[in-house]
């Protein structure tokens, strides 16, 4: 993708949104093609009304006995078109598209589209849809099948000539650069719940994020006891108790101190004590760290001190430095992945520790790495 050079005005955003209704001829895409691709017209699926009436019966039902509060995005539910987990205000953050001025697909103005979310439809201007069903602003059918990868939900559709996709990240799932290109737009937000919509046609796509209202961030606090202003602190008291990662390697959490059995995967027992680190087999005889040769010269074996580090923004890590490498505890809150990847809903919406020595960023990990609250 190549950088944009302005934004797009109005008009010219207007007739990109016109040649959805009008485009017969062109395929599913993704962000990163630089110019549009043409497909035979696909056949469009005919939907029985008795199905379908059915299907809206079901979701119906399925919608009033799902719990109306609102709560972590629910794959499994969303997948049944009960969309309680998605209900709150959403706002249009940044949308793009190929102009076919040689620029590929450019990031542009949002022009503040609307998304509406009920317990049993999706809607914006161009589509909406109702448990597997997706219906174009002209009235015509697809039906959509749905694809989870590395904690996010996909929902797919042909409708005519034109490929829809519905990517559901929750928050903490972070929208990559690998993903979506370089420049992607600094106001989307990985903390918050966001619905990408994207149309083969001019691979238009749309980026909408839900907004937590005042009681909403009350609730997601009060739902997890991992208190991260507490912890950067050097207090433990929010997650005190036993935890143990997919290795049978356990760290106990006491109000000011956290016994690990491997603080660096790499066989070290470790002691922490507010932010004062003790891996005592990498001390002196003074319970110092060792100095250790490095290049040219000796540095400690470690850093007994431990500085915050926010990186990605969602997580909290405790580093150490260490000779060519760092020592990173991280400590991840309900929802939020970090880079985690192939976490399962029930993974995700645990509150969650990592420890390691790596060269690489603080939370990537194997799952197997990852320690979760047992008793």
């Amino acid at each position: 993708m190549k950088k944009v050079q302005g934004m797009v005005t109005a008009t010219s955003l207007m007739l990109l949104l016109g040649g959805i209704a009008g485009c017969t001829s062109q395929k599913k895409t993704t962000h990163k093609d630089q110019t549009s691709q043409t497909t035979s017209v696909k056949q469009k699926k005919t939907v029985k009304k008795a199905a379908k009436k059915a299907g809206h019966q079901k979701v119906t039902q399925q919608a009033d006995t799902a719990k109306a509060e609102t709560k972590a995005m629910d794959f499994a539910q969303i997948k049944q078109g009960a969309y309680q987990s998605l209900l709150g205000e959403w706002s249009e953050v940044a949308e793009s598209g190929n102009r076919h001025d040689g620029k590929g697909n450019v990031w542009m103005e949002p022009m503040d589209h609307q998304l509406t979310v009920t317990p049993t439809e999706i809607k914006n201007e161009g589509a909406s849809f109702s448990g597997n069903t997706l219906v174009d602003q002209n009235g015509d059918e697809g039906t959509l099948t749905f694809e989870e990868e590395k904690n996010i939900l996909s929902a797919s559709a042909d409708v005519g000539a034109i490929a829809w996709n519905f990517n559901f990240y929750p928050a903490g799932v972070a929208m990559t650069t690998e993903d979506w290109g370089p420049d992607l737009p600094q106001q989307i937000d990985n903390a918050k719940d966001r619905l990408v919509i994207q149309t083969s046609n001019n691979s238009f796509t749309q980026v909408f994020q839900k907004d937590a209202t005042t009681e909403q961030q009350t609730t997601a606090k009060q739902d997890h006891g991992m208190d991260l202003a507490q912890i950067q602190a050097g207090n433990y008291d929010s997650i005190k108790g036993e935890w143990q990662n997919g290795k049978g390697k356990r760290l106990t959490v006491k109000a000011g101190q956290i016994d690990f059995t491997d603080v660096d995967d790499q066989g070290h027992a470790a002691k922490l004590m507010g932010l004062k680190l003790d891996i005592p087999m990498l001390d002196d005889g003074k319970g110092a760290p060792k100095m250790v040769p490095y290049f040219e010269g000796t540095v400690p074996a470690y850093d007994q001190k431990l500085a915050v580090e926010h990186n990605p923004a969602e997580v909290m890590s405790l580093r150490s430095g260490m000779p060519g490498a760092v020592l990173y505890i991280s400590f991840l809150i309900q929802g939020v992945a970090g880079d985690l990847q192939d976490l399962s809903q029930s993974e995700l919406q645990q509150e969650k520790i990592t420890a390691v020595e790596t060269q690489n960023n603080a939370t990537l990990v194997q799952k197997e790495d990852v320690y979760y609250r047992v008793k």
